[in-house]
This record gives structure tokens, sequence and C-alpha cells, in this order.
């Protein structure tokens, strides 16, 4: 007999219907709208376990050579590596972490990466768990933009810590999950925006004292969209140089 078919998530067909012309614009630049495989969900997987179970892979013995480097565990290097690449794509977000410990907010969004890869086969309750999370961060002033940032950060850290066990398939698997979050939470955060948006002209409608200081805070965000060198090929996002 020949091969067996990659056996596809049954939910994550009809991705593309929810993705409307409204909320396409915000998806960042290496945003997949391809369907989500099996194969891919394993990928991810593996991969993220090497990190979880503190493995050392080649890259990581090869980093801790240098007199410089103070990670004791692969862990511990991967979310340096996502919040220093995460601050240094939008400075402004690091307002958000001021007094608070980087230790346990890197353990704290390596349990929700866990989490996330292990409700994946079960897309309704991922999609009732991250819309929960998503609205709590609305009230915090997480912008849409912010989570496109994250997967680039993502895709960084992870190529950064495993080197090559981060291969060419494994980024695409990658790439694809996070664009299937993205199609969940970016309809939710453009929602709320767009909601005080309208809001904040009404009120300049009452109060045109404030009309100017509405207009000011709409119009200068301090990190424009990120973009990757005039392509959407998820390759050139993820696979930034990392020899620092």
């Amino acid at each position: 007999m020949g091969g067996a078919a990659i056996k596809k998530c049954r939910s994550f067909t009809t991705r593309r219907d929810r993705i409307s012309a409204v909320f396409a614009p915000h998806m960042p630049l290496y945003y997949l709208d391809d369907e989500v495989h099996t194969e891919d969900i394993k990928r991810a997987n593996v991969s993220w376990k090497i990190i979880m179970d503190g493995k050392n892979t080649s890259q990581f013995m090869i980093a801790r050579e240098s007199p410089i480097f103070f990670h004791t565990s692969i862990l511990t290097w991967f979310f340096d590596t996502f919040y220093e690449k995460m601050f240094e794509i939008c400075p402004e977000t690091r307002s958000y972490f001021s007094g608070v410990s980087m230790a346990t907010q890197g353990k704290l969004v390596a349990g929700v990466i866990s989490s996330a890869l292990g409700m994946l086969r079960d897309p309704i309750r991922l999609r009732k768990k991250l819309t929960a999370m998503t609205e709590k961060h609305n009230g915090k002033g997480i912008k849409s933009v912010y989570y496109g940032y994250m997967g680039t950060a993502l895709f960084y850290a992870l190529k950064h810590v495993l080197g090559s066990e981060f291969d060419d398939h494994t980024a695409r698997s990658w790439v694809k999950i996070f664009s299937f979050l993205l199609s969940i939470i970016i309809p939710v955060v453009v929602n709320y925006e767009t909601n005080n948006s309208r809001k904040n002209q009404s009120a300049a409608t009452v109060a045109p004292s404030f009309a100017s200081h509405i207009k000011y805070f709409a119009l200068n965000m301090k990190c424009p969209l990120h973009k990757s060198p005039q392509t959407s090929d998820y390759h050139h996002v993820i696979d930034t140089e990392v020899n620092e």
C-alpha cells in the first residue's frame, strides 16, 4: 500500500472563511492561511519538547562556551531571547513588564505555548480559552499589532536556541500554527479597538476640546507594523541572523 495520507485536523479547514477583508490587513506578513495538519502539530510538539525537557542541543552547547553566557537551561535561554527580540522589535511593550519578574513571566509564556499546542486537537476549547485570554488583555491596552510582533519574536527565539533542530519544515509548521492562533486572536482585538475608536469619536463630538488629544493618540502609535523585506515569505522573518 502507498504511504498513508496526512490526517487533517477537521476543525481547521474553515479558517479561510473566518478571516474577512476587515481583519486581513491586521495580519503580519508571515501569516499563512494554510490548513494545520496533524504532522504540523507533531513537528511543533517535538521541537517544543526539546526546550521544555531542557535538552542540551548543539546550539546550546556552543553558546555556553562563551564566558558571557549565563543561562543554565535552554528554557531560560529561550524566553530571555524571546523577550529581548520582542523589546527590540517594539520597545513600547517593555513598559508592560515594569516591576515584573521576567523569569516568572517567561515560565508563564512557556506554559501558554504548551497549553496552546496541547489544545490544537480541540479547536473549540482552544478558541474559548484564547478568546477569554485576549479579552482580558484588551483591558490592559494590548494592541492587535503586538500579537504579530509576538510571532516574529517566537520564531526568532525558536531558531536561536534550537539551531538545526528548527529546520524549514518545522519552521513552516510553527508559522501555520501561530497563524491559526492569530485567526482567533486578531478579530477579538480589532473589534475591541474599533468599538473603542467609535466611543472616542463620540466623546470628541460631545467634548470638542479633547478632540485634538484623541486624534494625537490615535495617530501616533509608537511601533509601526513590522514588515519583512518586501515579501510575505515566512522564511524571511524566521531566518533572522542570530549571531549578535
